[in-house]
């Protein structure tokens, strides 16, 4: 789609804009985007609106949407029949997002110029000619009538304007903030790398974080590190640096590790916006909600049309926390969608807004949709939506979240979230299954991911036998997995806290990236 920058007052102006938008009988623009200066208005509001009036014209003549930037004046978002989409006030600094719409409908006017002033005048030339001839005045509902049809029959689809190569379209999508990005050349193209945040459970964390089979050990270069002396300020170097990988999931990591530290987060945040993984938009607007980054506001706004669902919604739940006006019923509609994915996300938005009025519309989702997802992948969905619901004040639903502890052992996945999610929610009731999950040996030891996890949510508790953890997390510091060597990070920092810095920070210059992180994390929080 082409556009057309009629520059200040040429936006009321009929023939020219016409000239701008027809070449040849055919439209060479599908948008208008005006360009003025209204502060010559000075005081006067009136003046303003009458030039947003007058504008709005040249999309009904010409059914081409328009995009106004006016300077003190009123900006505006105008669709093809003349109707505001969106306004912002006059003498506001400020911005606004909508979609484009695409008519494909030429009008007589568009094809063959201004014949409605022509009309107009004739007729009325006809009409006074009549009063004179016979004697008595026409009435003025005649000429009224008379006006609004030439108006009506300018305005009109021209007896052609059919669509030529592809069908009408009233509602295209927007461009996405990573094409404006690569225009001021922040980031490459967008890509087509799969969702990449935090791990949900241990397999999901390897199947994400490399492209083998499932189970796979993932390999991350290393990523160079400068002891500053510190080891917190070495640390918060690492995840600057990591913060600017090509590596989307240690992008999202970093991020989400750097909410310990919110000065350095907005050093790095702004990149992450536009980067072109929707993991990585999703954690970073996810991270301004939940620390309350009340300057980044402007920045999040347009992520409200992004082309990902998912981002959509973070970006509706960090303005939700910027105290901003925003419509959150697309949220409640995808708690429908069918896209384990999207489904997720705004469950685990609903939870962390803690509207307790939710309860009612997330309950009203459950065994609904998602027929033909898998069925591990739809049960992951239902924890999701367990833990979201104790969050909201739901108890009961902590019995399947403890039920999930005691799955079939070739459901690891199920266990290892269960872990994590009863860690989060300190849930005292669930120690016992957990303790058994840790310390068990022999045949009934369960996979050392699990054990790790099982460890990590007992100190999360503050409910665990520090010795036996701390002994038990040592041991796998060295483990050639780097995956487990990153779980035993975690489990250190959750069980021992300060008195595993040591340990943890021998791991900050360890050979695998994703290692790195992870102590830098732990460095980070625990020194906070």
């Amino acid at each position: 789609a082409s556009i057309v920058t009629p520059i200040c007052f040429e936006d009321t102006l009929p023939a020219l804009c016409r000239r701008l938008v027809m070449e040849r009988g055919e439209k060479a623009a599908s948008l208008i985007v005006n360009l003025s200066n209204d502060g010559w208005f000075e005081g006067d509001d009136a003046g303003r609106r009458a030039h947003l009036l007058a504008a709005r014209w040249r999309c009904v003549e010409l059914r081409v949407g328009m995009v106004r930037a006016a300077n003190t004046g009123i900006s505006a978002v105008v669709d093809p029949a003349g109707r505001i989409v969106q306004e912002l006030p006059p003498r506001t600094e400020a911005f606004t997002t909508a979609r484009s719409i695409v008519c494909p409908v030429r009008t007589l006017f568009a094809r063959i110029g201004d014949v409605g002033s022509w009309l107009f005048m004739i007729t009325t030339l006809l009409l006074l000619g009549r009063t004179f001839l016979r004697g008595r005045p026409v009435p003025g509902t005649a000429i009224v009538a008379a006006a609004v049809a030439i108006t009506m029959l300018a305005t009109l689809p021209s007896c052609d304007s059919k669509p030529k190569g592809r069908p009408v379209t009233t509602d295209t999508t927007p461009a996405r903030p990573a094409d404006a990005a690569v225009a001021m050349g922040i980031t490459g193209p967008a890509s087509q790398q799969p969702w990449s945040t935090r791990s949900l459970s241990v397999e999901a964390d390897q199947e994400r974080a490399g492209d083998g089979e499932r189970g796979a050990t993932p390999i991350s270069p290393s990523i160079p590190v400068v002891s500053s002396g510190s080891p917190r300020q070495t640390a918060v170097d690492l995840l600057k640096t990591a913060a600017r990988s090509p590596n989307p999931l240690h992008v999202a990591n970093a991020i989400e590790a750097l909410e310990n530290d919110p000065e350095t987060l907005r050093e790095v945040i702004r990149p992450a916006l536009v980067n072109p993984n929707r993991g990585v938009r999703f954690v970073a607007l996810m991270a301004i909600g939940r620390l309350r980054l009340n300057d980044m506001a402007t920045l999040v706004q347009p992520l409200l049309m992004d082309p990902s669902e998912s981002v959509q919604a973070a970006a509706m739940y960090a303005l939700s926390r910027l105290d901003r006006q925003v419509d959150l019923s697309p949220l409640a509609e995808m708690l429908r969608s069918d896209d384990p994915e999207v489904r997720g996300n705004a469950i685990m938005i609903f939870g962390d807004l803690h509207n307790v009025t939710a309860v009612p519309l997330l309950r009203s989702t459950l065994g609904g949709g998602m027929t033909r997802t898998d069925p591990t992948r739809r049960r992951i969905t239902e924890l999701q939506m367990a833990e979201t619901l104790v969050k909201l004040g739901e108890d009961s639903e902590l019995e399947p979240l403890r039920a999930a502890l005691f799955s079939h052992p070739e459901q690891a996945e199920m266990i290892a979230l269960a872990c994590q999610v009863l860690g989060r929610l300190k849930d005292g009731g669930s120690a016992g299954a957990l303790r058994v999950l840790a310390l068990s040996g022999g045949t009934a030891a369960r996979p050392t991911e699990i054990r790790l996890l099982a460890f990590t949510a007992l100190g999360q508790m503050g409910a665990t036998d520090q010795g036996a953890a701390v002994e038990f997390g040592k041991r796998f510091l060295t483990d050639p997995n780097p995956q487990i060597r990153a779980l035993a990070v975690r489990e250190l920092a959750a069980c021992a806290g300060t008195g595993a810095m040591p340990s943890i920070e021998s791991r900050i210059y360890d050979s695998d990236a994703t290692v790195q992180i992870a102590a830098a994390e732990a460095i980070v929080r625990l020194s906070r």
